[in-house]
């Protein structure tokens, strides 16, 4: 029923939106949304789902070629990559140039592939893609000065691969003077501005020629995402876009995203799931900056500084102000520790907390308090995993959840004040400084070994926490804690916290067993403490320093505060229990696996998933069953066996070994009954190394041994030639391993607001040794 209804939907939907719009003319100046959904509609769903180096992707490839030659480009073609770093692939760029009167490049690309084989990406990135074909056929009406350049990368879900390519192969690299990037245009509502890479930001002209001309349009929703860009890029590879090869090449670049809260990376990234609306939006954006930039731009390279949008308001802060800033933070804590020091020599207070002998580890108490409350704020929410039968009731709708966890914070807090009058603490706040202080510079410290952008949660909390010593007014010292407190906790609570959360919610399913699950928890807890640490610090401070934070603080610990405090967490505990976690736009994956031994000839069929599987119905080899245990994975038995494998392995070898010297000589020949969508050969010398390795394949050594892998569907006869020499080991293991993104075993499952990813995986180890 549902495969019917989605089908008659698509249909109309086209009749819609392809068949009855009028047709668009090559003479129409501008942008037209009406010709790119057209376009969007062909790569998504005529094409469909094109992971890097299949035959979709390369379908895909070929109609943007095509479409770039029709609307009028000097030249089209492909660019073909048959390997990236890891992979040999079929994978590649489709390339149309319309020349301009001088030799100056701007490249205008998106791109074409999809995470994996189940997924449409008809946000990711077919709305791109769509919107630059589109692109070319605006300027291909026009004489430009500038030659444009119009790409569609393969391969950027494996890591910007094309992109990569492209910057490393195209002959006139050098001419490139800007790369505009379209990645996702789905809506009108938040769209990220990125124009960010490890180590480099593009130049301050280009950031604020784009956020002038996208408001200048009348749009809005244009953000920053500050928080999330100081610990993403912190590293050498994280979320991003093909924008990052040209940073890197020192080619100003940016990217347009739209909200990444969609279901992107899932098979709900559909048509259905899709506004048309933001294709006009990001393409007359793109369209407006390369106007502007068409005769000369200013010659600024990439940089790197700290940008922070406020508003409509761009601020850059060059590094050297955030090293400054550190500077200043370090002598103003050394200036707050001496200042309380002299206070403490030259006065004394008695309150509720007076100690009747003097204590010497007060931290140490502090920390075990910390330590209560991220244990009782990290599992009171999940008395809703025992109502909602979800591992993640958050899914859908996380708000409700961050409130809730900031409530039960504050509950702990008001029940911890209730044992501290029978717990000596020092009437001091020296130590309390002290110790918060030490904390938070060797935060700072840990920090800034990666990035001096993300030093600067640690550093705004200890600049303010030293700032509230030398402030009398209680309230304004509250203040100043609350802005510490709000922007180092938005390091966790980022721009992109629901996109990380989903992630990590999908990844839940390689955390089933026990010592994971411990892991995991006593990991979340270290670092909820360590956010925690220093606000309880810091509060002892101010209770320590303000006779009217004391005052307040005695409110608090009051019974009336206590129960409306339970009644506001069991009134949020019901309103997010209400709350759907999973809908048909944001849904949860289940994983159904086949095992194959090809050596010991077995076999297993596997359910699992990062949420419970209970109420998931299957259907196999006859038998139907639900799954009725709250269990993330569940083994289903095989009455069946597999007859004839899908895979057969046939290897010849010769293998001579000359003292210390093994010489090898293999050759595999894979035969598949279909295509495979991955292929992974590795071979382990017990650490020793792989030495004058020959093949006509892409390989990768390392420590671990040598592999060769193919991405994705690789002819189903592949025969790997390969010699290479082991010294001090006269022996190798060979593993093979061959995934399917089909089921050998028929097998049907169904679950509400839920979507599955089906894997069948060949495996085979053998010992290679003279004979």
């Amino acid at each position: 029923m549902k495969s019917s209804s989605l089908f008659f939907s698509v249909i109309l939907v086209y009749v819609s939106t392809i068949l009855f719009l009028p047709p668009v003319t090559s003479s129409q100046e501008n942008f037209s949304q009406r010709n790119a959904i057209k376009i969007l509609y062909h790569i998504s769903e005529v094409i469909g789902p094109r992971p890097m180096g299949s035959p979709a992707e390369q379908d895909a490839l070929k109609y943007g070629v095509e479409k770039f030659l029709d609307y009028g480009c000097d030249t089209a073609y492909v660019m073909p990559m048959n390997r990236t770093s890891i992979y040999n692939t079929n994978s590649g760029i489709a390339i149309g140039i319309i020349r301009g009167t001088s030799k100056r490049i701007i490249v205008i690309g998106g791109h074409i592939d999809t995470v994996n084989p189940e997924v449409r990406g008809t946000d990711d990135d077919g709305s791109g893609s769509a919107c630059v074909i589109e692109l070319a056929r605006v300027f291909a009406q026009r004489e430009m000065t500038s030659t444009l350049v119009f790409c569609l990368f393969g391969g950027e879900e494996q890591g910007l691969q094309g992109s990569q390519y492209f910057v490393d192969n195209f002959e006139n690299i050098n001419d490139v003077a800007m790369m505009l990037q379209i990645d996702m245009a789905n809506g009108l509502g938040v769209i990220d501005i990125d124009g960010d890479t490890y180590g480099k930001s593009a130049p301050e002209w280009l950031i604020r020629a784009v956020s002038e001309e996208f408001y200048s349009l009348g749009y809005s929703g244009l953000r920053y995402p500050t928080h999330f860009f100081a610990i993403n890029y912190t590293f050498r590879s994280g979320a991003g876009s093909d924008h990052e090869p040209f940073l890197q090449k020192g080619i100003p670049a940016i990217d347009l995203t739209s909200d990444v809260s969609n279901p992107i990376h899932t098979p709900l990234d559909n048509w259905k799931n899709f506004d048309q609306r933001g294709l006009e939006r990001s393409g007359m954006v793109m369209q407006k900056i390369v106007e502007r930039f068409d005769n000369g731009a200013p010659n600024a390279k990439p940089t790197n500084y700290w940008l922070y949008k406020l508003g409509t308001r761009l601020y850059f802060l060059p590094l050297p102000v955030l090293w400054g800033f550190l500077v200043f933070t370090f002598l103003l804590s050394i200036a707050a520790y001496f200042y309380l020091w002299g206070k403490s020599r030259s006065e004394t207070s008695s309150d509720s907390f007076q100690p009747k002998k003097k204590y010497r580890v007060p931290t140490l108490k502090l920390l075990a308090l910390a330590l209560l409350l991220a244990i009782v704020s990290w599992f009171l929410p999940d008395v809703l995993v025992l109502i909602t039968g979800t591992r993640y009731p958050w899914f859908a709708q996380p708000l409700p959840y961050i409130i809730l966890m900031m409530i039960t914070f504050l509950l702990t807090v008001w029940a911890a004040l209730q044992i501290t009058p029978k717990i000596s603490f020092s009437v001091s706040p020296l130590p309390y400084y002290r110790a918060c202080a030490i904390f938070l510079f060797l935060f700072i410290l840990l920090a800034v070994r990666g990035n001096v952008k993300l030093s600067m949660y640690p550093a705004v909390f200890l600049c303010m926490l030293s700032l509230s010593v030398f402030i009398k007014n209680g309230a304004i010292k509250l203040v100043l804690i609350g802005i510490g407190f709000w922007f180092s906790g938005r390091i966790i609570y980022s721009e992109w916290f629901e996109f990380v959360a989903r992630n990590f919610a999908f990844s839940g399913e390689t955390i089933n067993e026990f010592p994971t699950i411990a892991s995991y928890n006593i990991f979340a807890i270290g670092i909820l403490t360590a956010v925690v640490f220093p606000v309880v610090s810091s509060l002892a401070i101010l209770y320590r320093s303000h006779h009217a934070i004391q005052f307040l603080v005695e409110k608090y610990r009051t019974k009336p505060i206590g129960i409306a405090l339970m009644i506001i967490l069991l009134t949020s505990l019901t309103v997010a229990a209400m709350n759907l976690s999973y809908t048909d736009k944001l849904a949860r994956r289940v994983k159904i696996e086949q095992h194959f031994d090809l050596a010991d000839n077995t076999q297993s069929v596997l359910v699992k998933s990062g949420d419970y599987l209970s109420n998931t119905r299957i259907t196999f080899q006859g038998k139907d069953t639900i799954l009725e245990k709250r269990n993330l994975v569940a083994h289903l038995p095989i009455r069946d066996s597999l007859a004839t494998p899908w895979v057969t392995i046939e290897r010849t070898k010769v293998i001579n070994k000359i003292g210390d010297t093994t010489n090898f000589l293999l050759s595999l020949h894979i035969s598949s009954l279909k295509k495979p969508y991955v292929v992974e050969i590795g071979f382990d010398a017990g650490g020793k190394e792989f030495l004058n390795v020959e093949t006509p394949y892409h390989h990768t050594t390392s420590k671990k041994g040598l592999s060769i892998s193919f991405f994705s569907f690789p002819d189903s006869q592949l025969t790997i030639p390969l010699a290479f020499q082991i010294i001090g080991q006269d022996s190798v293991e060979e593993s093979s391993m061959i995934t399917f993104s089909e089921l050998p075993l028929p097998l049907r499952a169904r679950r509400e607001k839920t979507f599955f990813i089906p894997r069948a995986y060949f495996s085979e180890t053998v010992k290679h040794r003279p004979e």
